[in-house]
């Protein structure tokens, strides 16, 4: 998935050969591997989202962001910009 993108659904249906069913298909499976990884790398616990290995909220709140080719956490700082740091 290094180079996986979303597309359009303006783009590829006949060039391609592929449906309108298959390109949204395979957005929701892109999506879903996006979720899903960003899920993974919250090693805490907040609000509905609980894991065991990790049961309490990070004293660093974070968030996953698609930066690139990756998945980052960005530390939400006071008062000033996010820094990224994984």
């Amino acid at each position: 998935l290094q180079h996986a993108k979303l597309l359009p659904l303006s783009e590829g249906l006949p060039e391609r050969g592929l449906t309108r069913r298959e390109v949204e298909a395979g957005n929701l499976a892109f999506l879903t591997h996006l979720l899903l990884t960003g899920a993974l790398l919250r090693e805490e616990s907040r609000g509905v989202h609980f894991r065991e290995d990790f049961p309490h909220p990070s004293p660093r709140p974070y968030h996953t962001e698609w930066r690139g080719e990756k998945l980052e956490r960005v530390y939400l700082e006071r008062g000033g910009e996010p820094t990224a740091s994984l």
